[in-house]
């Protein structure tokens, strides 16, 4: 029960963001008695991806002069594609929600490795587990439709056939359901390798005693 509420939460933030980030009217509905859980994509405000696209670009030049890494302009270059080719706003918006998944697996990871202060050091071993399990649960779920016909015909049967996955591949693709979860659990998988990596840079160096 809590496994799922923790897995829908972050799930449907993450199709949510999304549809926020490029200017839609977006609402994340988890209702737990039910079991049901759903993102509603609404309308897209006409000027807002634009103004969107032009904080990005903003605050990306207000980096450089800062001496941030050059790679920041990434986002700039890449988020008119995101907001205005649909094949790229169809394939973000479905794999949204795993993809929200993840990065809040990354971050409690993060926490989990880095803490933010020694106040909070009792929290490390909750966050530890958090992370541990979103990241368990979308790499099983990838690698498992890709093995096990059992889980494959549970997905399929699942939500009358519309899960995210089947979706993308489906409708967006034109793959079959093993491309986008072979993808899920490569991802998953490469969650807590990168995260922790990054976070062993970011972490003090202690100097000898």
């Amino acid at each position: 029960m809590w496994g799922w509420v923790a897995n829908a939460l972050f799930h449907e933030f993450g199709h949510a963001a999304v549809g926020w980030a490029t200017g839609h009217l977006s609402v994340p509905t988890i209702n737990p008695f039910t079991g049901h859980a759903f993102a509603h994509i609404g309308v897209r405000i006409p000027l807002a991806p634009w103004l969107i696209w032009a904080a990005i670009i903003v605050t990306t030049v207000r980096l450089l002069r800062a001496q941030a890494p050059r790679w920041i302009v990434v986002g700039a270059i890449l988020y008119p594609a995101l907001a205005w080719w649909p094949f790229l706003f169809e394939t973000v918006i479905l794999a949204g929600g795993h993809l929200g998944e993840l990065a809040f697996a990354a971050w409690f990871l993060w926490r989990a490795r880095l803490g933010i202060n020694r106040e909070e050091d009792w929290q490390r071993p909750l966050y530890g587990v958090l992370g541990a399990y979103l990241v368990g649960s979308n790499a099983i779920l990838g690698f498992g439709l890709l093995v096990s016909p059992r889980m494959r015909g549970w997905y399929l049967a699942d939500n009358q056939g519309m899960n995210d996955l089947i979706r993308l591949a489906r409708d967006v693709w034109g793959t079959g359901l093993g491309l986008p979860a072979f993808l899920l659990g490569l991802i998953a998988i490469l969650t807590p390798v990168i995260t922790l990596l990054l976070a062993q840079s970011a972490a003090p160096q202690r100097s000898p005693d």
